[in-house]
C-alpha cells in the first residue's frame, strides 16, 4: 500500500503492514522502551493506550482479509455516496456503451502492488461479466502512462484523473483502491479487486439492472 503525503505519493507503506509516524505513537514507542533510570514510576495510561492501539491495529494489518478495510481507514469512499460527474481522459481501450456498474481502479504506475493486481483485473475484464467496466484510473499524465503500457499491457479501459478531481473529491490517500459505482454514480463497493468475489459481482449488477 502506498500512502499520500501533503505533498502527493510519499514513502510506500508495505501491504498488510501500515507504519505509524504520529508523534503520540512516537512517545508510546519510546516510553515503552527499558528506563535506565532506578526510580519506579507508574505507568503513563495515556502511553499504555497508544500502545494497545498500535498493537491491535498492527494485528489488523497482518490479515490480508484486513488490507481493504484498512485501506478504507485512509480513503474517504463511502457507500451510499454519490460521485460527482466524472471528466476523464481515456488513454486505452475507452468503453464503447455505458456500463450497468463500473469500476474505478485507482492506481499508479510506480505502485508495485497495483502492478500485481493488474493480471487479475484482465482475467476480471476477459470474463465479460454483462454490464461491468473496469476503469483503472491514475492522476499521472498521459506521456507516463502509456510508455508504462508498452512494456505492461493492459486490456481493461485506462484513463486520467484531469486534475486530480476524483482522487481529490474522494480522499483517495492509498493505493490501490477500487469502487463500484452504479449508473447514477452511487457507491454500492470498496475495497480490493481480489475481495469482490463472483456471486456478489452478479448480486450486484442484477441489482443495478433491476434499478428503475
Amino acid at each position: 500500500m502506498w500512502a499520500a503525503g501533503p505533498s502527493g505519493w510519499t514513502s510506500p507503506v508495505p501491504s498488510c503492514r501500515i507504519r505509524l509516524h504520529s508523534a503520540a505513537a512516537t512517545r508510546a514507542w519510546s516510553s515503552a522502551r527499558p528506563s535506565t533510570d532506578p526510580t519506579p514510576h507508574p505507568p503513563d495510561p495515556t502511553m499504555l493506550n497508544n500502545v494497545f492501539r498500535i498493537l491491535i491495529l498492527s494485528a489488523l494489518m497482518a490479515s490480508t482479509s484486513a488490507f481493504g478495510w484498512s485501506l478504507s481507514l485512509f480513503n474517504g469512499v463511502s457507500l451510499g455516496q454519490e460521485l460527482p460527474p466524472l471528466n476523464l481522459q481515456y488513454v486505452a481501450n475507452a468503453p464503447a456503451q455505458p456500463p450497468t456498474l463500473t469500476m474505478i481502479y485507482f492506481w499508479g504506475t510506480w505502485c508495485e502492488p497495483c502492478r500485481e493486481t493488474i493480471p487479475k483485473l484482465n482475467k476480471l475484464h476477459d470474463e465479460k461479466h454483462d454490464g461491468l467496466v473496469i476503469v483503472g484510473l491514475t492522476d499521472e499524465t498521459e506521456p507516463v502512462v502509456k510508455e508504462f503500457l508498452r512494456k505492461i499491457p493492459i486490456r481493461y479501459t485506462v484513463a486520467l484523473d484531469d486534475h486530480r478531481k476524483l482522487f481529490d473529491s474522494l480522499k483517495i490517500r492509498a493505493l490501490p483502491y477500487a469502487i463500484l459505482i452504479t449508473k447514477e454514480r452511487k457507491v454500492v463497493w470498496r475495497g480490493q479487486p481480489e475481495d469482490l468475489h463472483a456471486d456478489e459481482l452478479n448480486r450486484l449488477l442484477s441489482a443495478a439492472k433491476a434499478a428503475p
